[in-house]
């Protein structure tokens, strides 16, 4: 609720309140979908996939070369090469060529790649010493049966494609995720409007960072009126899976996506203790959650990453996006009289802020991922800095 002494401000939570209410809050349970693997980058698990069966499934090679028959643990220096296409068994001391990913033939103990070889005719010598076990894949090598490939939740990427087609896993189950963007303010026009105005550039953001595990559809922008505003969001919170609301969220008295949200649902998370995140909240409406985003980019940003991401996470069952700690590369002062929000660009495995602000895309293309830093005080060189990534670090 808003602040009995002003109808437009609401209390700031610490951020781990913030962050413990998301934890625990209840969603609707989103439509899920099977699809071919190959149509599914991008979109996240709605099961756990096992490997069924082991790959390789048989011993193979793992270089071109030689598939060697012998006793002990090292190889002889000479063989006797088996002519034609490779044999069902070797004979002790005896060679077949092999190709890499050859099954080899029965009673292989090592491969010898060709560079380790000379080959006289049907005899075969070997210029350099080979041990049992050398250049062979064994069944399960690369992935075993019953190996757990993705995990429920996951966001699917090339990789995991990669790895699913291999192991013979033709369709996956994935979550059908729909989210609603809500451009509030009289001022804003679409990216493609010809009428002069303040062009919305966030939903479009939204988008591309949403897509293609959720569905995004933009409404027309929503004038600074509460009643309109609140019918927009109950009927697309009926509808889909996320709300995300654009502008509005500050303090002022035509800021009124709060009070309107309010009027149909309630607030979860009015707002933390935090600068650039601080205007940005959560609310419930109809069982759906509401992501209420600041018009400011950075303050956007941020707010999609911090909780956009732990709703995501709610609708999805599994963890959303990626952390990780890394040492500052220089001394930070900060003199905010609230914990702040940083941009840092990671260089040479340490994290350097970018300049400070809340209405600027520049520091978005260098930066790869943002951490708060406590206010009042200096934070030395060195200092371990949590980042949620915006991308990988180079």
């Amino acid at each position: 609720m808003a602040d009995g002494n002003d109808p437009y401000t609401y209390p700031l939570l610490p951020l781990a309140t913030a962050r413990a209410r998301l934890r625990t809050l209840r969603v609707r349970p989103a439509r899920s979908v099977i699809v071919p693997v190959a149509e599914a980058v991008g979109r996240y698990a709605a099961r756990s996939i096992e490997a069924p069966a082991n790959l390789p499934p048989r011993t193979t090679a793992a270089m071109d070369g030689y598939a060697l028959a012998f006793r002990g643990r090292h190889a002889p220096t000479e063989f006797r090469l088996r002519l034609g296409s490779p044999p069902g068994r070797l004979s002790l001391n005896e060679a077949a060529v092999i190709a890499t990913g050859e099954p080899v033939p029965a009673g292989s103990r090592a491969v010898a790649r060709l560079e380790s070889t000379r080959r006289f005719g049907d005899r075969l010598r070997l210029v350099r010493s080979v041990t049992a076990g050398a250049d062979l894949h064994a069944p399960g090598d690369s992935i075993r049966k019953g190996m757990r490939l993705v995990r429920r939740g996951e966001r699917l990427d090339a990789y995991t494609i990669g790895s699913l087609v291999a192991a013979n896993v033709r369709s996956v189950r994935v979550w059908d995720l729909r989210a609603a963007v809500i451009a509030t303010g009289s001022e804003f026009e679409d990216a493609a409007a010809s009428r002069p105005g303040r062009v919305d550039s966030l939903g479009p953001m939204i988008r591309a960072l949403l897509e293609p595990g959720v569905t995004v559809d933009r409404t027309d922008p929503v004038p600074d009126e509460p009643a309109r505003l609140s019918a927009v969001v109950r009927s697309a919170a009926r509808t889909h899976d996320l709300v995300i609301t654009i502008g509005g969220s500050s303090v002022g008295p035509r800021d009124v996506t709060k009070r309107a949200i309010e009027r149909v649902g309630r607030i979860i998370v009015p707002g933390a203790r935090v600068n650039v995140l601080k205007r940005a909240g959560v609310g419930w409406v109809a069982g759906t959650p509401v992501l209420i985003v600041p018009g400011q980019v950075e303050s956007a940003v941020v707010a999609i990453h911090e909780y956009g991401q732990r709703l995501l996470a709610r609708l999805v069952g599994g963890p959303v996006g990626r952390t990780m700690t890394v040492p500052l590369g220089r001394a930070v002062d900060v003199r905010h009289r609230m914990d702040s929000t940083y941009f840092f660009r990671v260089e040479g495995g340490r994290a350097f802020p970018l300049p400070w602000g809340v209405a600027r895309y520049r520091p978005l293309q260098r930066a790869d991922g943002f951490g708060y830093l406590a206010r009042g005080r200096r934070h030395p060189e060195g200092e371990p800095v949590p980042l949620v990534l915006l991308r990988r670090p180079t």
